[in-house]
C-alpha cells in the first residue's frame, strides 16, 4: 500500500487523529489498522520516504529513506571496479557454480541460499520468457552483486536522489547488462540495461509496497531483494544460482532450437505450407504477437536481400538497418518505423539518420489519426528529418483497417506513399511462387533462437515462442488460412 502525505493525513482524519499527529511514533500506533490488514505501507515524502512494515513475528518496522543529493559517486564508482567485465567477477562465480554442479553440488541446495531463496531465485529463472521477466531477473543478478561486493549497501535504493543511495543504471548499463549481452547465456538486453523499463527507475525504494505493474515474477523478486537487504539470504549464494539456472536453461535451449531445425526439412517438399506455419504462430497471441510479425518481416526481407530479389517499391538495395531492440527510442533517435532501409546518404548519428522505405507492424491495430499524426511528427522534426522517406507501409498479420481522418494526407505532394497491407500479399508481390520460404522460415527460427547474423540480434527471451512453435510443428498436418 502506498500513500502519499496527503492521502496520510486523510487516512488520519478518518481514523479521528489530528492531523498535526507527525512523529513516525504516533504515526505507528494510530495506523495498527491498516498494518493488521496489509501488512506494510509506504509513505513517500518530498525530503524522506518512510517504510511501515509488520514482520511474521508482529514486529513493526519504522524505516526512513532520506531524500538528498549525497555524494554517492565514490561508492558507485567503488562497485563499478568490482564489477567491471574486465575483472572477470560474474565469470567466476559462474564458473564456480559450474564446476561445482559436475561434484554433485548445486547452487539451489546451498544451505547459505536457504529454501526460501531457492524458490525465489527459480521463480525468477522460470518466470522470464518473450516480453516478461526478463528484466526482473536481470536486475535481481544486478542487486545480488552489488550486495555481494558491497555488504553495507542498501539495494533497495537505486538513484542518488536517497542519501544512502547508489546509481544502479550506470552499474547495471556498464557491468551486467553488458556482461548478459557480451555472453553466450540466452539473456540480452537493450544497451542501456534494465533501467529501460520505467517501472524499474521511478523515485521509490524497492519494498513490498512497490507499486508500478512489471510483468514477470514482481512478488518473489521483491521477497528476494528483502531477503538478501535484511541478511536473511546470502546474495553471493543467489547470485550463483541465478546465473547457473540461466546456464541451464540455455543448454535446454540449444537443445529446443536444435529440434526445430530438425523439423523443418518436412517443408522441403511443400515450401507453400511454410507461410501459414508462420501465421498461425503469431496468430491471436495476447503478448508478443506484434513483436514476432516484426521478426517474421525482418527475416523475410533479409532472405531477399541475400537472394538478389527487388522490394518493390525501392528496388535492390543492401542498405537495411538491423533489427530494433524493444522499446527503442524512435523519436529521439529519428527512427521511423519497425524495419527501416536506409538512403545511401545515412549517417549513425541524430539528425542524419535517413531512411528511404520503412515498415511499421500493426498486430490487431487499426491505422488511427494517431498512427499518422505520429508519422507526421517523425517527418518534421527538425532535430531528426526524413527528407528522403518516399515509402511507407503498415503492415498487418492480416490486412489493418484504416480508422484515420486524414488519409487524404496518403496521396499528398511531398509526402511518401503510404500503404496498409497484410503480410501476405507483403510476401506474395515479392515471392508469389514460394521460392524463398524455407530460407524464410530458417531465418524466422534463427532469429527466435537469437543469433546475430549481420542483421541484428533479438533480445528478448525468446523460449516460451520457440516452444510454441515446436508444439505447432510436431502437431502439423498441414492447413490452410
Amino acid at each position: 500500500m502506498l500513500l502519499t502525505p496527503m492521502e496520510l493525513y486523510k487516512v488520519l482524519n478518518t481514523l479521528g487523529i489530528n492531523v498535526k499527529v507527525k512523529s513516525e511514533a504516533e504515526i505507528l500506533s494510530s495506523l495498527t489498522p491498516l498494518l493488521s490488514q496489509h501488512g506494510f505501507f509506504l509513505v513517500i515524502g518530498d525530503d524522506k520516504d518512510i517504510l511501515f512494515n509488520e514482520r511474521e513475528d508482529g514486529e513493526v518496522i519504522v524505516e526512513t529513506f532520506t531524500r538528498g543529493k549525497a555524494d554517492a559517486k565514490s561508492k558507485t564508482d567503488e562497485i563499478l571496479n568490482i564489477l567491471n567485465i574486465e575483472n572477470g567477477f560474474l565469470d567466476s562465480i559462474l564458473n564456480d557454480a559450474i564446476k561445482q554442479s559436475k561434484k554433485g553440488i548445486f547452487p539451489f541446495e546451498d544451505p547459505l541460499l536457504t529454501e526460501k531463496g531457492a524458490i525465489l531465485t527459480r521463480a525468477l529463472i522460470d518466470g522470464f520468457g518473450g516480453e516478461k521477466g526478463r528484466g526482473l531477473y536481470v536486475h535481481s543478478v544486478l542487486v545480488s552483486a552489488i550486495k555481494t561486493v558491497c555488504p553495507e549497501q542498501d539495494i533497495r535504493l537505486h538513484k542518488t536522489d536517497w542519501v544512502d543511495g547508489i546509481g544502479m543504471r550506470v552499474i547495471d548499463k556498464k557491468c551486467i547488462s553488458a556482461w548478459f549481452n557480451s555472453r553466450n547465456l540466452g539473456v540480452k538486453m537493450n544497451s542501456d540495461g534494465v533501467f529501460m523499463t520505467r517501472s524499474l527507475a521511478v523515485d521509490i525504494p524497492y519494498v513490498p509496497s512497490f507499486p508500478p505493474k512489471i510483468k514477470g515474477p514482481k512478488d518473489e523478486w521483491l521477497e528476494l531483494i528483502s531477503g538478501i537487504q535484511f541478511g536473511e539470504i546470502d546474495p553471493e549464494s543467489a547470485l550463483r544460482a541465478l546465473l547457473f539456472g540461466a546456464h541451464i536453461r540455455n543448454i535446454k535451449f540449444d537443445n529446443l532450437v536444435d529440434s526445430i531445425f530438425e523439423l523443418c526439412s518436412r517443408f522441403d517438399e511443400n515450401p507453400s505450407q511454410v507461410f501459414d506455419i508462420i501465421h498461425k504462430h503469431i496468430y491471436q497471441r495476447k503478448n508478443g504477437g506484434s513483436r514476432l510479425l516484426e521478426i517474421a518481416l525482418h527475416s523475410f526481407v533479409q532472405i531477399c536481400f541475400e537472394e538478389g530479389y527487388e522490394i518493390p517499391t525501392i528496388g535492390k538495395t543492401s542498405l537495411m538497418a538491423p533489427i530494433k531492440p524493444m522499446r527503442s527510442p524512435d523519436k529521439k533517435a529519428g527512427d521511423v518505423g519497425d524495419i527501416q532501409f536506409r538512403h545511401e546518404s545515412f549517417i549513425d548519428e541524430k539528425g542524419s539518420r535517413y531512411i528511404v522505405y520503412a515498415i511499421d507492424a500493426k498486430y490487431g491495430k487499426s491505422i488511427s489519426d494517431y498512427e499518422i499524426d505520429r508519422l507526421l511528427t517523425h517527418l518534421s522534426d527538425e532535430d531528426t528529418p526524413q527528407p528522403h522517406l518516399t515509402n511507407f507501409d503498415f503492415v498487418g498479420l492480416d490486412k489493418p483497417c484504416i480508422n484515420a481522418k486524414k488519409t487524404h494526407l496518403f496521396n499528398q505532394p511531398n509526402f511518401p506513399d503510404i500503404r496498409a497491407i497484410s503480410l501476405r500479399e507483403f510476401v506474395r508481390e515479392i515471392d508469389p511462387n514460394d521460392l524463398l520460404s524455407i530460407k524464410w522460415f530458417k531465418r524466422y527460427v534463427s532469429m527466435l533462437s537469437t543469433q546475430n547474423l549481420g542483421y541484428g540480434q533479438v533480445t528478448e527471451i525468446t523460449t516460451d515462442w520457440l516452444i510454441s512453435l515446436l508444439t505447432l510443428l510436431e502437431g502439423y498436418s498441414g492447413y490452410q488460412i
